[in-house]
C-alpha cells in the first residue's frame, strides 16, 4: 500500500496478512519526500524479479513550482537503494515548459527487465500529453 503527500508509505505483509517484520520497521516504510511546504505523490508500485521495489509519482520541485516525474526504488528489506540514482531516487521532467506538473502515474517491468513508466506531460500550451519512458534498472 502506497500514500500520497509528504510520506512515502510503504507496508508489507506476510501471505496471512500480517506485517512482515523483516520489512522496515514491523512491517511498515515511511519516507519523508518532500519539502515542508510542498507534496510528493506516490501513484505507482512494481516489484522486480530480485524483490526490489519500485514506487512511482512526482517530487515536488520547492521554489522552482510544479512537480517532476519521481522513482524511487527500495531493497526487499525496505530501506531505499543507494545504487540507483541519487540516494535511491530519480527524478526527470518529461518537457521544457515553465511551472510544469507531471506526474508518474503506473510503473511496470518490461521483459527485459527495464522500468517502463507511464504518466502526463505538460505541453508548452499548457496542456497535457501521455507520456511513457524506459529506464534502465542499472543506470536509471
Amino acid at each position: 500500500m502506497i500514500l500520497g503527500g509528504t510520506l512515502v508509505v510503504a507496508v508489507a505483509a506476510a501471505a496471512q496478512g500480517r506485517l512482515d517484520p523483516g520489512f522496515g520497521n514491523g512491517g511498515v516504510v515511511v519516507t519523508a519526500t518532500a519539502p515542508a511546504a510542498g507534496a510528493d505523490f506516490q501513484n505507482g508500485l512494481a516489484i522486480q524479479r530480485d524483490g526490489r521495489i519500485l514506487v512511482g509519482g512526482s517530487s515536488d520541485m520547492g521554489a522552482a513550482g510544479g512537480h517532476q516525474w519521481r522513482i524511487s526504488r527500495y531493497t526487499h528489506t525496505g530501506e531505499l537503494d543507494s545504487s540507483f540514482g541519487t540516494g535511491g531516487t530519480v527524478t526527470t521532467s518529461m518537457s521544457s515548459a515553465d511551472g510544469i506538473d507531471e506526474h508518474v502515474w503506473t510503473l511496470t517491468l518490461d521483459r527485459e527487465g527495464k522500468i517502463v513508466a507511464a504518466g502526463d506531460a505538460v505541453t508548452t500550451t499548457g496542456g497535457f500529453d501521455v507520456a511513457l519512458a524506459r529506464f534502465n534498472p542499472d543506470e536509471a
